[in-house]
């Protein structure tokens, strides 16, 4: 009974591998004229909706975000300047809690791409300003002009202004995105999400448009797999690397171009537009965004725990050690 115990634990652990990133909110698909399109044929964020879907719980004045672990501070709207952000939560005492600023990765969980104004879930999280918030990750990194970077909760965009909230949060930190590249197949594996990534001449000097981005993605065949996809925000920034100027490992990514990256996910304000990604500093834009006539690069996804390899390296190990374990 303890081998089973421990073969399902391995196996979870590595078909739910993909369990960072949250679902964007999505849940309506809009062509580039902004219609809905509900027959399935706009293979975009909503009709995917890939990632983890939040699972709320609220105990007083916590958030518990069940899906990444992490609670969240939800007791006042704390307006605070950026260089006492570190010792206000260290000495924040709630629900006998150890608590901390989050980074911008934690931050974005948060963010609700089906909502605006603010850009979360007002029906758990009660106490949201839609002003930006800070988080640790660019502080010392990248500032510009003396600002930090933050998640705007408005709208939900990462840009270069400064920090005017906080929201404390409490629970291991996620582990950032570690990456191997396989040069023989031009894709890049994300082992802490289990996303791969193409990364051959394309997506360094291909630019189209928003459903031309979509339809080359979903008929890419690249390391003798098929089934990609154009990715949705919060996929797109789990690349990014806010420690690196561009903001991405061009020691993996050696294909790259400093410039606008499509995301599959609407602008919920302006379903003409899409969020888009620019690689530079890893700020979320609505700039160039127009679906229909702004032509941006775009990177494809897909994802492992779907469709693994049957050589790929952490399924050669897993299997043997699964099947070693049942058949002992």
């Amino acid at each position: 009974m303890l081998k089973l115990l421990l073969s399902m634990v391995l196996l979870s652990t590595y078909i739910f591998s993909a369990a960072l990133a949250t679902k964007t909110g999505q849940f309506r698909s809009y062509d580039s004229s902004g219609n809905i399109v509900s027959d399935g044929s706009l293979k975009d964020d909503a009709y995917y909706q890939m990632g983890v879907a939040h699972n709320y719980s609220r105990k007083g004045d916590v958030v518990r975000d069940h899906g990444t672990g992490l609670s969240w501070q939800d007791n006042e709207i704390v307006s605070i300047s950026s260089y006492d952000i570190e010792e206000y939560c260290h000495n924040l005492s709630l629900n006998g809690l150890n608590w901390r600023v989050p980074s911008i990765f934690e931050l974005t969980t948060l963010v609700d791409y089906s909502r605006s104004l603010p850009a979360i879930d007002e029906d758990i999280f009660k106490h949201t300003h839609g002003y930006r918030h800070a988080g640790d990750s660019w502080r010392g990194y990248h500032v510009h002009g003396g600002l930090y970077k933050a998640v705007y909760f408005t709208i939900g965009d990462i840009d270069g202004y400064d920090a005017g909230y906080l929201r404390c949060v409490s629970g291991e930190k996620l582990k950032p995105s570690e990456f191997e590249r396989d040069d023989s197949k031009e894709i890049v594996t994300d082992i802490t999400t289990g996303l791969q990534w193409q990364d051959n001449m394309d997506a360094k000097t291909v630019e189209l448009k928003w459903e031309e981005a979509i339809d080359y993605c979903e008929n890419l065949t690249l390391g003798g797999f098929y089934d990609w996809r154009l990715p949705n925000i919060k996929e797109l920034q789990s690349m990014v690397d806010y420690t690196r100027s561009p903001a991405l490992d061009t020691s993996v990514f050696q294909y790259y171009n400093i410039a606008y990256m499509w995301s599959s996910t609407t602008y919920v304000n302006n379903h003409q537009g899409a969020w888009i990604l620019w690689p530079g500093s890893g700020q979320i834009y609505l700039d160039h965004n127009n679906k229909d006539y702004s032509e941006n690069t775009f990177r494809c996804v897909r994802d492992v725990s779907i469709t693994p390899e049957i050589n790929d390296n952490k399924a050669s190990v897993l299997i043997p050690i699964i099947m070693y374990l049942l058949n002992d």
